[in-house]
């Protein structure tokens, strides 16, 4: 979760709302929300309440992707 104010500056960090079950892929996740320049984002249409879809990408490796996740 990210709440941005009308400029799309953050008006606090980042909150995970659900665990991928991989501590390393939820830290990555919050860390990019953290970095996501979100004035760019913004409409020109002035301050409106918007959802973003923030991709992750992820390098996946299947030798040390191996166990399940807790």
């Amino acid at each position: 979760e990210v709440i941005v104010d009308g400029h799309g500056a953050l008006v606090r960090s980042p909150r995970l709302l659900a665990s991928t079950g991989y501590d390393s892929l939820d830290a990555a996740a919050l860390e990019q929300a953290r970095q996501t320049v979100f004035s760019q984002l913004q409409s020109d249409h002035g301050a409106t309440t918007r959802v973003y879809w923030l991709p992750l990408e992820v390098q996946y490796d299947p030798k040390t992707c191996t166990s399940s996740p807790p």
